[in-house]
């Protein structure tokens, strides 16, 4: 499947409406390369390419939150076990201390 654009006159409408020239030319040359590409890429082929990278993000959404909820859970006991060791020595402190 293959188009044909004019490059020449792509680049003068874009520099007509107001784009740099050098600007236009790349543009142009650019929407010619991919309006001749051979690689088409079909509507059933982008499908199958976005559920596979859906697929991906969620897996990697998933793993992300199971890693933080087990560094929030062991964050969670040495804050606890941090408590219970201030609390001892609060304690020491009252009953030792005059």
């Amino acid at each position: 499947m293959t188009a044909s654009i004019d490059i020449r006159a792509v680049a003068e409408t874009l520099e007509e409406s107001g784009m740099d020239t050098r600007q236009a030319h790349v543009c142009a040359t650019q929407m010619h390369l991919v309006a001749n590409a051979r690689e088409a890429v079909t509507r059933p082929e982008l499908d199958a390419a976005l559920r596979r990278l859906k697929t991906e993000l969620i897996e990697r959404i998933a793993e992300s939150e199971r890693r933080m909820m087990e560094s929030m859970s062991m964050q969670y006991w040495r804050l606890m076990a941090t408590m219970t060791a201030l609390l001892g020595l609060a304690v020491a402190a009252m009953l030792y201390l005059p």
